[in-house]
């Protein structure tokens, strides 16, 4: 990071940051037509966004809480969110995945940190 870097610029290239691009370079082709789903709403999921929406894809869908990171989400990129707290139930947020992004994503970033977020992805 260069010296001249702001301070809130370069906070973003920390760990976090590197992470998500690491993940875009080793797991996935983006692009116009893909349909993304965001688990997670918190920084990886915040970040996974704003890269993703670079792209411009089909659809980029955040599910994650609270609601004040969901706005976040809307700002950095976003095409649809859906709260976690506004449903609890695993199966129904599966659910609410496929229903967010029009009958399921080709791509899934789990970014929440949770076993059975993995599996709901």
């Amino acid at each position: 990071m260069p010296d001249s870097a702001l301070s809130e610029v370069a906070s973003a290239g920390s760990c976090a940051l590197r992470s998500v691009i690491n993940a875009f370079d080793k797991a996935c082709q983006v692009d116009f037509m893909s349909c993304i789903l965001v688990i997670g709403s918190r920084p990886l999921g915040l970040l996974v966004t704003a890269v993703a929406s670079w792209f411009n894809p089909q659809s980029l869908d955040v599910v994650g809480a609270p609601p004040a990171r969901l706005e976040l989400a809307w700002q950095w990129g976003a095409s649809a969110t859906g709260d976690i707290g506004e449903h609890p139930d695993p199966v129904e947020r599966a659910a609410l995945g496929r229903e967010l992004t029009g009958g399921g994503p080709n791509i899934v970033f789990e970014m929440a940190g949770s076993r059975t977020d993995f599996v709901e992805g």
